[in-house]
């Protein structure tokens, strides 16, 4: 504890040295008691203070109920939006089936247009008949060779040819009497009409066979070799 001395106040004094007390005293004593009016402010700040408090927890209600409208209004909103998706999920998916039932219809019916539809049946084009060739029967030099070994059958052949349009042919003895078929040998240049004559003279009497071509030299167009009868 330090304590100033009188006897050394009284050698300040002249100077004025503020008092110094005791560190240990309360701090009441250092300061002056509160005047009145103080005391009525503060007073007043008290009472003040719990009619604000009143105010505010008069006020409460109304912030819960803004706070419940805009979480319904949150949930109207989201609702909206579901009911939007919902309708648009089922406006497409019955958009998409008519439009899958259209293309199958569409589909149908043209399968059932394909098979319904007769296939055009090709007109056979008519060939036209050839024209026989023209020819002169007497402007051909024959020979007629018996080649059976039966006596007159050269003859018999000549005088059917000459009914046909042929001239009188030669006639003479074959190579050999050994013949099975009467065969016919023409000139390179010689039309094939005129074998077909001879065969179709002879049908059903001998069997006409095409034998080998005569060379260009040979003073005959055609050579008749007749065989047996048939």
């Amino acid at each position: 504890m330090i304590i100033t001395s009188k006897k050394k106040r009284d050698q300040f004094k002249d100077t004025e040295v503020p008092e110094i007390t005791s560190t240990n005293k309360p701090e009441e004593s250092v300061f002056e008691p509160k005047k009145e009016e103080d005391l009525t402010i503060i007073e007043s700040k008290k009472s003040v203070g719990p009619t604000n408090q009143s105010t505010d927890t008069s006020q409460m209600p109304e912030i819960q109920d803004m706070s419940k409208n805009t979480e319904d209004k949150k949930l109207v909103k989201k609702g909206l939006v579901l009911s939007l998706l919902a309708t648009f999920l089922v406006g497409g998916a019955l958009a998409g089936g008519i439009f899958y039932s259209r293309k199958a219809v569409s589909n149908q019916d043209i399968r059932s247009q394909a098979v319904e539809r007769p296939t055009p049946t090709s007109t056979p084009t008519s060939t036209p008949t050839p024209t026989p060739e023209k020819i002169d029967l007497g402007d051909y030099q024959l020979q007629i060779l018996n080649g059976s070994g039966i006596a007159g059958e050269a003859g018999s052949v000549n005088e059917l040819l000459q009914t046909e349009g042929f001239k009188e042919a030669e006639t003479d003895n074959a190579d050999s009497y050994n013949y099975k078929k009467t065969e016919v040998q023409l000139k390179e240049n010689t039309p094939k009409k005129v074998f077909d004559t001879i065969k179709e003279t002879l049908k059903g009497k001998y069997d006409v066979t095409l034998g080998d071509a005569l060379s260009e030299d040979s003073e005959f167009d055609v050579i008749v070799i007749v065989g047996e009868r048939v």
